[in-house]
């Protein structure tokens, strides 16, 4: 290191004073080029695109926030707990929709069902409220249509992970 700055001593005593003032200058527009290209270039050159990025960055943060709240409400829920899929529990759902099976069984952790003549819109309504609160999953569904508008016959598997 000593060597390197005795070296330069001895390059920069040899200069006259003009040559001195002209190196000077030379670094110093070498230095403000190097920052004008590393730093001020890039930030110029990048900003338009930046602005157009903006909102769509902006909207898929708000995705993000909505999904980590929803994952958060979901997980409140499945702490919370349901109760365990049975025939008696799925029989008391029926009756409180104002539905009634045909059949009620259960296949192992599955329960299989039948419905005859039901409102179709009920089934529907039935099944979102049982998979809100108890967080069952329809693993199979027959649903045919009946002679009256809106009632069908509906053959369904019922699934509660665990």
């Amino acid at each position: 290191m000593n060597a390197l700055k005795q070296a330069f001593d001895n390059f920069w005593s040899v200069r006259t004073e003009q040559e001195q003032k002209l190196l000077k200058g030379l670094g110093a527009f070498a230095a403000f080029a190097l920052l004008y290209l590393v730093a001020i270039d890039p930030a110029l050159s990048n900003r338009p695109k930046l602005e157009k990025e903006l909102p769509q960055l902006k909207m898929q943060a708000a995705q993000i926030q909505a999904l980590v709240q929803e994952a958060q409400a979901l997980k409140q829920r499945a702490a919370a707990g349901s109760a365990p899929l049975s025939k008696e529990m799925i029989e008391a759902s029926l009756t409180q929709a104002g539905l009634s099976a045909k059949t009620v069984g259960m296949l192992g952790e599955q329960v299989k069902l039948q419905l005859n003549e039901a409102q179709f819109g009920n089934v529907v309504a039935w099944l979102d409220g049982l998979q809100k609160s108890a967080h069952v999953s329809v693993i199979d569904a027959n649903i045919v249509a009946q002679g009256a508008p809106g009632m069908v016959v509906a053959t369904l598997s019922l699934y509660q992970p665990k």
